[in-house]
């Protein structure tokens, strides 16, 4: 509620210090060619709209179909109606949030160039926004802004975290140890995990601070990663010849190809997600065809406490 009133707040305050208002922050921006997004026509080295709806139609079906922070958070839902509902109303909320931050870009942009305001030139694209937050809002509410956001950001954090304890305990340490232990072992070793992913986490956060283009390199993260997970998703529901090893080679050709588009090319990084989903299923499945369907006793039947 904070992060979301803070942003509308943020919003509020842009329109009001850009003399003209909203229509003159879209003039300027439309000018500059920021608003060129609208355009239907795709091309690989610019956003456009067509590009950010099917970009980002893949990321929404990872984000409410395989990946694990959301699934878990869906599975404590008591009915499949609350579930729905769930979905829903956070679809809803997510697309009313970009398309807010999406105005405060807009915003900074004429607060710039039409405010005659600046910022200093050592600050990076990612430092603009929290910059104006904390010189142009009042004390008070540049405090709340600024404590949503890191709250926003310590709940994604902590929720990953326990779910990758979670998921190294459940399918990694049960199936392969040779003696059943208690519940409360399994316990303390997710809370060890869970100090350790930490530690990990924010010694990664250090490194970040050194990455120049932190969205650029966040969605070839999601692409090489995330990409291939909803890929092996598809496969499994979509196929029946598809197997693992046909998805494992598939990933790394598509992980190789995003690698080499980084550095050698200027395809857009909103291609990163749909290439290596579309990639890995497309080359998973003709592998997979290639190597043949995996012997049947490699299919373990689960217990009913397991599915």
């Amino acid at each position: 509620f904070i992060l979301v009133g803070g942003g509308i707040w943020v919003a509020v305050t842009l329109a009001y210090d850009v003399p003209g208002g909203v229509p003159e922050i879209l003039r300027v921006t439309r000018e500059a060619g920021h608003l060129n997004i609208i355009q239907m026509v795709p091309s690989l080295t610019e956003m456009t709209l067509f590009v950010v709806m099917v970009s980002y139609f893949i990321q929404f079906l990872h984000d409410y179909g395989v990946d694990q922070v959301t699934v878990q958070r869906l599975m404590a839902t008591p009915t499949l109606r609350g579930m729905a509902k769930a979905t829903v109303v956070n679809s809803i909320i997510s697309v009313f949030v970009v398309g807010l931050l999406a105005f405060i870009g807009l915003g900074l942009y004429a607060y710039v160039n039409v405010g005659h305001h600046s910022f200093p030139e050592s600050l990076k694209r990612d430092e603009i926004f929290p910059f104006y937050i904390i010189h142009a809002l009042p004390p008070g509410i540049s405090g709340l802004v600024i404590t949503g956001v890191f709250a926003a950001a310590m709940s994604s954090v902590d929720s990953g975290i326990n779910s990758l304890s979670t998921i190294v305990v459940n399918d990694f340490v049960k199936p392969l140890r040779t003696r059943k232990l208690d519940e409360g072992s399994d316990v303390l070793l997710a809370r060890i995990l869970t100090v350790v992913f930490g530690s990990f986490a924010i010694g990664v956060a250090f490194f970040a601070s050194t990455i120049g283009d932190m969205i650029k390199t966040t969605q070839g993260f999601l692409g090489a990663f995330s990409g291939p997970i909803l890929a092996l998703f598809l496969l499994g529901i979509l196929t029946k010849r598809a197997n693992f090893k046909g998805w494992l080679v598939g990933m790394i050709a598509t992980v190789s190809l995003i690698m080499w588009l980084q550095k050698n090319t200027e395809v857009h990084f909103v291609y990163y997600f749909p290439i290596t989903t579309f990639g890995t299923m497309v080359v998973g499945y003709l592998m997979s065809c290639l190597i043949g369907p995996a012997p049947p006793s490699s299919y373990p039947n689960p217990e009913p406490s397991d599915v």
